[in-house]
């Protein structure tokens, strides 16, 4: 993958995020909405390590056997050129990647440290009593939910567990007359697989540590969260309870307001809490209900696709096909492309693409400008092929070269048309010193002399 891809898949995820965050500022949002959201934030980058692989087709295992015996003979002599020692040096993609990884470490150590606080919080806490845990599995039982358990601290109400939900009440708002209320309030993110979300949140903020816009879409699922399970804890209750529950809400956030590893009644900045507060006493429609929020999200989904499809086009080479302008080579060439029999060798019927027979040294110069994709030894896993440099020249067009030398420049770094990048050499399985130069389409094998200037075909 190369660093034009990255940085595409970055800014694309960049793109997505401001879109759904401007795409939500003047409507009332439900939950689904920014989750989904979130979702195709991450589309992007999921998507660019995968998609230029599969536009590459492994080679034959065989194949390098039959190139090994055609590259023997004398071509024009050219000047040769001597090949400078190799120069240690830094990957452009490989330090982007260095860059992502350091941001996700520290992201990561954020959010082990809020977790380890969490953890030690909710450690202190103690069983609640008989007539506690009763209230507690009354209202879950008539919401289908399995408690793992029922505690009481000093910390806020929330709730916690992927797989065994528990439930800590704060010891000063067992006493508030809205206690069924708050209750429901936490049932309710049950419910909704809240704690779930927060955790696929937490991983998405890991990965795409470097996007402001996640969390500003994070922000207001959380809102959109607090507020449905607001509206369920509230539904069918009078005014006078309704006003007990917003001055729960409030005693609860004057302790507990700020960012936090869970969902909880009193969890929020103060901002959220004044909307919600606002809410409770002048109850709106469910922003379900109100709008289409089915159809938005999928809007969303499609737009978000469609600019991945884009990526795609760019990262496996759905564009502009480049244009082949100079000589690789100049030189004797001795086999095609196409089958082949010759007597006495076992070889593959099949050759794909041109040898070109040429001393030494001879300079090897790109036929088009493109991105160095790899350069060394071992080619996919195969030594036979002696060192190879392969070319990425956009719109799917890759060029293949085979038993070189060495090379002048590094994987990842841009050349350009008719400059030297490597040298005629002897390596691999090779009777003598040759070029072996292949043109790929997407993966597929073309014959070169359809696209490389001097070559021809043998047999013609």
């Amino acid at each position: 993958m190369t660093i034009e891809t990255w940085l595409f898949a970055l800014a694309l995820t960049l793109a997505i995020g401001l879109a759904a965050v401007s795409a939500g500022i003047n409507a009332a949002r439900a939950s689904s909405y920014w989750t989904v959201a979130l979702g195709v934030l991450a589309l992007p980058l999921v998507l660019s390590p995968v998609l230029p692989q599969l536009a590459i087709q492994a080679p034959s295992v065989l194949e390098p056997l039959g190139q090994a015996f055609a590259g023997s003979g004398e071509g024009r002599p050219l000047t040769n050129i001597t090949l400078p020692p190799t120069q240690a040096g830094i990957d452009e993609t490989l330090a982007l990647f260095g860059i992502w990884i350091l941001g996700a470490i520290g992201r990561l150590g954020l959010e082990a440290w809020r977790s380890m606080k969490l953890a030690s919080l909710t450690g202190q806490a103690e069983p609640a009593d008989t007539a506690l845990t009763a209230q507690v599995n009354r209202l879950a039982k008539r919401s289908g939910l399995a408690l793992a358990g029922a505690y009481t601290h000093c910390g806020p109400t929330l709730v916690t567990g992927l797989v065994h939900p528990r439930l800590y009440l704060n010891a000063s708002e067992l006493a508030t007359p809205a206690l069924d209320q708050v209750i429901r309030h936490e049932l309710a993110h049950l419910e909704r697989r809240d704690v779930w979300v927060l955790s696929f949140a937490r991983l998405l903020s890991i990965a795409l540590w470097f996007n402001p816009f996640l969390f500003a879409l994070e922000a207001r699922r959380r809102l959109a969260a607090e507020l449905d399970c607001d509206r369920r804890a509230l539904a069918g209750l009078s005014e006078g309870r309704a006003r007990s529950y917003a001055r729960a809400l409030l005693n609860a956030a004057g302790s507990n307001s700020g960012s936090s590893p869970v969902v909880g009644f009193g969890v929020a900045p103060r901002k959220a809490i004044e909307l919600r507060l606002m809410s409770a006493l002048n109850p709106s429609p469910n922003p379900n209900k109100a709008c289409s929020i089915a159809a938005r999200v999928g809007v969303l989904a499609a737009v978000g696709l469609s600019l991945c499809s884009v990526q795609a086009a760019y990262a496996t080479g759905g564009l502009a096909a480049p244009q082949f302008t100079e000589i690789v080579l100049e030189g004797r060439q001795t086999s095609d492309f196409g089958p082949r029999v010759i007597r006495g060798m076992d070889l593959p019927p099949f050759h794909g693409g041109h040898d070109i027979a040429a001393p030494l040294g001879t300079p090897v110069r790109a036929p088009a400008a493109g991105v160095i994709l790899y350069a060394g030894n071992e080619f996919r896993g195969n030594s036979d092929w002696g060192y190879v440099v392969e070319i990425d020249h956009g719109a799917g067009w890759t060029t293949i070269y085979a038993h070189l030398s060495g090379a002048l420049f590094g994987r990842g770094e841009r050349i350009e048309a008719g400059q030297i990048f490597a040298t005629v050499g002897n390596t691999g399985l090779s009777s003598g010193p040759h070029l072996h130069v292949e043109v790929r389409e997407n993966g597929e094998r073309r014959d070169p002399a359809d696209h490389l200037p001097g070559l021809a075909r043998l047999s013609d």
